[in-house]
């Protein structure tokens, strides 16, 4: 499967589906994502599937883009739609837009979720960690985790850091083969230079939940999203969780009104589980 628009590209892939069904013959079809979620429905409706079900977790249409693109991407989830007996969401604003928009009248929001013996608070790892960065105890640290794409707000988060004094930013991610747009090089770079050893860029770890624990701050200034697995594994690690006033964020955390100081004198908005 591509993750793009290209005719060629998707009929290929359809195609690959149907001959994969009919071989199957599954009682169930579960499709996520807009374009192999759309692709999975197809082929289960075209080989007479008993069940065909979808994960939403987030529609194009709701994201920045072309007029093109958001209009053509809202007829592939209605005709998609038609076709699906369990339609569910990541999150209730999505699940509105589903029922409100006519794509499906059933549509459910059932949310996303970790396993709590995996991400939580951790005393040890918190300070073997910690030591192995060389980052003291005392220091305030920061931590993002997705992949390195614009949209999940690295230049706004990369300029905020210029005004926390002391405070240290871990970087936790990489970018997929099929991400797409720049790779911020010139924004990293630029706060590298300014922030010094305060940037750190973890690339792809397979110790999430042992980094979280090392953290005091947990932000995702993303653009848009479905429901953050990064948010709920925080919440679970213990941390106070600063996002952006977005679809899925603004439901898995409560506005506090009050500021906090503990960033050596600086003030930011606190959201927290």
């Amino acid at each position: 499967m591509a993750r793009s628009f290209s005719p060629v590209a998707q009929l290929r892939a359809l195609r690959a589906l149907i001959r994969l069904i009919r071989y199957v013959q599954p009682d169930l079809v579960h499709g996520h994502m807009p374009i192999s979620g759309f692709l999975a429905r197809v082929a289960g409706w075209w080989c007479g599937v008993p069940c065909i079900a979808y994960t939403c977790h987030g529609f194009l249409f709701n994201q920045p883009g072309s007029l093109r693109r958001r209009t053509l991407s809202f007829l592939l989830e209605w005709v998609a739609g038609q076709v699906t007996d369990r339609y569910m969401t990541v999150s209730q604003a999505e699940a509105r837009d589903a029922r409100r928009w006519r794509i499906h009248r059933l549509a459910q929001g059932i949310g996303n979720g970790r396993d709590p013996d995996q991400y939580r608070p951790d005393a040890v790892a918190r300070a073997d960690i910690r030591r192995s960065l060389g980052i003291r105890d005392d220091q305030v640290v920061i931590i993002a985790v997705s992949r390195i794409v614009r949209h999940k707000g690295y230049p706004e988060l990369l300029r905020a850091m210029e005004k926390v004094p002391e405070a240290v930013l871990l970087v936790v991610g990489d970018r997929l083969p099929s991400d797409h747009g720049d790779t911020m090089e010139q924004e990293f770079a630029q706060a590298a230079s300014v922030l010094g050893g305060r940037l750190r860029l973890l690339g792809y770890r397979h110790d999430t939940a042992r980094l979280l624990a090392a953290a005091d701050i947990f932000t995702l200034p993303s653009h848009f999203e479905g429901l953050p697995m990064s948010v709920i594994e925080a919440m679970l690690a213990g941390l106070p969780v600063v996002a952006t006033d977005i679809r899925g964020p603004n439901e898995q955390i409560i506005q506090k009104t009050q500021a906090f100081s503990c960033l050596r004198g600086s003030r930011c908005l606190l959201l927290t589980p």
